[in-house]
C-alpha cells in the first residue's frame, strides 16, 4: 500500500470516527459550510436582553429583505433562495427562542414571546442594525410576526411577502390536527427524531429533502432546549384574538401572499380570505406546493418575490 493511499484511509477513518463521536459538532460544521457556500456570514449581537443570531449576505448599498422563519424553524429555512437574490442584502435572523437566538428573563418576569412582543423585539434588532426601510418576508408563524410588525411599524415596510402565514381564524384547522387541538395537545411539538421527521414530511407536497442524521439530532436537541416555551408560543399563537386577517385589514402596505395549494400544516383556504380582507394584496397559489415553498421551490419563491418587488420600485 503506497503512502498516499494510507494517508487517505487514515483521514477517512478519522473523519468517520469524528462523525460518530461528535455528531452535533459535525452538523454545525456542515451547516456553517453550506451557509458560507451560499454567501452568508454568521453574525451575533446582544440587543436588550436577547442574544441574536442571524445570517447576512449582500452589501449595505443593496435594498434589504428581512426574512422571518416559522414555528420550530430557524434562519436556515430561507438560505436556498440566496442564488436568485444576489441583488439584495438579506437579513435572516433566528427569532428567539428558536435557532441560536436566546433571551434572558428578568428575575420577576418570563420573556414575552407573544406575537406583538416578537414584532417589537424584531424592530429593536433592526434598529440595532440601522435598518429602517426594507422588504419583509415571513413564513407560517413568521408570517404572523411580520403581519404584526407591519401593523405596528408600517412606515418601515416597503413591501410584505407572506408565505403560508399563520393564524387565519376564519377557516378551521386541517382535519389531521383537530383531534390533538381538541384535547389541548400541541400537534407540532418536537421531542424526538420521529416528531421532527413527521413535521418535515408534512411540510412538503412531495418527498422531503434528505437531512443527515447528525443534523436531525442537532435540530431536535436545539428545539427541546426551548422547553415549556415551545408549547406556550404555540398555544398563545393559535388562541390570540387578533387574527392575521384582522391585523392586516387596516394595512395598506403592498403585499404578496404566496400559499401552496397542497399545504398540509395550515389550511390553504385562508389565502383567499386574507387577500379579500386586505387593501392591497396579490395572491399566488401554486399547485403541488406545501407549507414551506422557500424550501420546496426556492427558485420559484425567489422569482415571485423579486417580480413583486420590481412592481414596487
Amino acid at each position: 500500500m503506497n503512502s498516499s493511499l494510507t494517508i487517505t484511509l487514515v483521514i477517512g477513518l478519522l473523519a468517520g470516527l469524528i462523525w460518530i463521536l461528535f455528531p452535533v459538532f459535525c452538523a454545525r460544521l456542515l451547516i456553517r459550510a453550506n451557509n458560507f457556500r451560499l454567501g452568508f456570514k454568521n453574525k451575533h449581537a446582544q440587543v436588550d436582553n436577547c442574544n441574536w443570531h442571524w445570517l447576512e449576505s449582500g452589501s449595505a448599498e443593496q435594498p434589504v429583505i428581512v426574512m422571518i422563519h416559522g414555528y420550530n424553524g430557524d434562519s436556515g429555512n430561507w438560505i436556498n433562495m440566496a442564488p436568485w437574490l444576489k441583488d439584495y442584502r438579506l437579513i435572516i435572523p433566528d427569532i428567539p427562542p428558536f435557532g441560536d437566538s436566546t433571551c434572558t428573563a428578568s428575575y420577576a418576569n418570563k420573556v414575552d414571546y407573544s406575537i406583538p412582543a416578537q414584532a417589537r423585539r424584531l424592530d429593536r434588532f433592526l434598529q440595532h442594525l440601522g435598518i429602517d426601510k426594507f422588504y419583509l418576508a415571513g413564513n407560517s408563524m413568521g408570517g404572523y410576526i411580520t403581519g404584526s410588525y407591519t401593523q405596528q411599524f408600517e412606515s418601515k415596510v416597503l413591501g410584505l411577502i407572506l408565505y403560508s402565514p399563520a393564524n387565519i381564524t376564519a377557516v378551521p384547522p386541517l382535519i389531521k390536527f383537530r383531534a390533538a387541538l381538541n384535547k389541548g395537545d400541541n400537534p407540532l411539538k418536537v421531542e424526538t427524531i420521529a416528531d421532527f421527521e413527521w413535521l418535515i414530511n408534512s411540510s412538503f407536497s412531495h418527498k422531503a429533502p434528505y437531512v443527515p442524521a447528525p443534523v436531525k439530532k442537532m435540530l431536535v436537541k436545539r428545539i427541546r432546549a426551548i422547553g415549556e416555551a415551545e408549547d406556550w408560543i404555540f398555544f398563545n399563537m393559535i388562541n390570540d384574538t387578533q387574527s392575521l386577517e384582522k391585523i392586516l385589514a387596516t394595512v395598506a402596505t403592498p403585499t404578496l401572499i404566496f400559499w401552496g395549494e397542497a399545504d398540509e400544516i395550515l389550511n390553504p383556504a385562508g389565502a383567499v380570505i386574507l387577500r379579500d380582507q386586505m387593501q392591497n394584496a396579490k395572491l399566488l397559489m401554486p399547485e403541488k406546493t406545501g407549507h414551506v415553498p422557500m424550501l420546496e421551490y426556492p427558485r420559484l419563491a425567489a422569482k415571485e418575490l423579486t417580480n413583486f418587488i420590481e412592481t414596487l420600485v
